[in-house]
């Protein structure tokens, strides 16, 4: 008997999730409008959302000049990248270690640090 009462109980749980999740879907297309397309026509409206969801890759074009394109090349490096970014936070660290009176030493890193920007 209690076997019976908990199977019972799963399947109107299904049932009823079902049910909801059924006129859930019927009032969305309702309102979307693809309740009254027919497949092909809900397939095309698919198919137009996919492609404005689509951008285009951006191809960057090197130059051609030797000198801007050894330039390129380091601007476009990953551990160029890597230096610049610890370079900010060495220079943010050492900025915000100041002290009253300033020490030689805090004001020579600053002006090292000054040079590389």
């Amino acid at each position: 008997f209690i076997v019976y009462i908990v199977l019972a109980g799963f399947i109107l749980i299904k049932l009823f999730a079902g049910v909801v999740i059924d006129n859930f879907n019927r009032l969305r297309d309702e309102r979307s409008g693809s309740a009254f397309m027919d497949d092909a026509q809900r397939d095309w409206v698919e198919t137009r959302k996919l492609m404005l969801q689509i951008k285009p890759k951006k191809v960057v074009v090197p130059p051609t000049n030797p000198v801007r394109l050894r330039l390129f090349k380091l601007a476009n490096d990953r551990t160029f990248e890597i230096f610049i970014m610890v370079a900010i936070g060495l220079s943010v660290l050492f900025m915000a270690v100041a002290t009253y009176p300033p020490t030689s030493a805090i004001d020579t890193i600053n002006f090292v640090m000054e040079i590389v920007f």
